[in-house]
């Protein structure tokens, strides 16, 4: 696993401290279900992915810039899958951190929801 952090690099830092930030939103909106408590994870939660795909997008950007000084073709073509494969571990860490917030942040909205629909619907 820390072989994963190191490859991924400095985004992943991001990504887990991102990560985190936004699984305390989800999670307080799961259990207040309110107006606030939706902006603060409406804002916070896509924060791991939108990081995983900019570090993505960096990785991509540096193997590019590697493979330009690489001078034999199928070291090249070596190197390119090696690098392009480790771009992807912040997109794919990102995108599990997120999926994890978006669960309990989900039943945040369907609560809400519920109690809106509750508080229109008395007499």
């Amino acid at each position: 696993m820390m072989e994963l952090f190191q490859e991924g690099g400095v985004a992943m830092l991001f990504i887990t401290f991102f990560g985190v930030v936004a699984l305390v939103a989800a999670v307080l909106h799961a259990a207040f279900a309110r107006k606030w408590s939706f902006i603060f994870g409406i804002v916070n939660v896509p924060l791991p992915l939108i990081i995983g795909i900019a570090g993505w997008l960096y990785g991509r950007v540096v193997v590019a810039e590697a493979l330009a000084y690489a001078g034999d073709a199928g070291f090249a073509e070596e190197m390119a899958e090696m690098g392009y494969s480790e771009a992807r571990i912040p997109l794919a860490y990102g995108a599990i951190a997120f999926f994890v917030c978006l669960i309990p942040f989900i039943v945040g909205v369907a609560r809400q929801m519920g109690r809106t629909r509750q508080q229109t619907t008395r007499p």
